[in-house]
């Protein structure tokens, strides 16, 4: 398996059928990829990014997991299903790689995470995803409670600090 790096997925059509088509013969989900679609606008980028989710849907793709498909658009800011960057540079640096020849620990770690990413897609990622998106939720009240405990702590140890200092004086 050779390193996980961008792919771009050119596409004229935007219609369902064609969009699930291209999607099968493509590794979408195997790595990560990105579509650019600058050259559409209101209704028919909100039909294609549509279209897109359902295919990814009907194909049982997550578009996130375990390799992520972007969207390339600067009219739209975010989307509920797709991740959305407004430009090519804008995308995260962690798979710019450049191809090279891997030595023996990397290749056993890539063959540890294929083997992962397997496995990932043959859960049901997307009932899964909700899951995993309620307890990401409960973690981050849990850590905000706790940074707003640390903060009254140390405003109580503060003050602790001033009554000794002012009582052995």
């Amino acid at each position: 398996m050779r390193i996980p790096i961008y792919e771009e997925i050119t596409a004229d059509n935007f219609d369902l059928p064609f969009l699930c088509d291209l999607f099968s013969s493509k590794k979408i989900g195997k790595i990560p990829m990105y579509i650019i679609l600058h050259q559409l606008h209101g209704d028919e980028l909100q039909a294609a990014l549509t279209n897109i989710t359902e295919a990814l849907i009907m194909l049982n793709i997550h578009p996130r997991v375990p390799y992520p498909l972007y969207v390339v658009t600067k009219e739209i800011p975010n989307h509920k299903d797709l991740l959305i960057v407004p430009s090519v540079e804008a995308l995260p640096r962690h798979f710019h790689n450049k191809a090279r020849r891997l030595r023996s620990k990397e290749l056993a770690l890539l063959s540890k995470c294929s083997i992962l990413s397997k496995k990932v897609s043959n859960l049901n990622v997307h009932q899964r995803f909700r899951q995993i998106t309620k307890t990401a939720s409960a973690q981050k009240q849990l850590f905000d409670h706790c940074k707003e405990v640390h903060f009254f702590q140390q405003i109580l140890d503060g003050i602790n600090n001033r009554k000794t200092e002012e009582s052995e004086d």
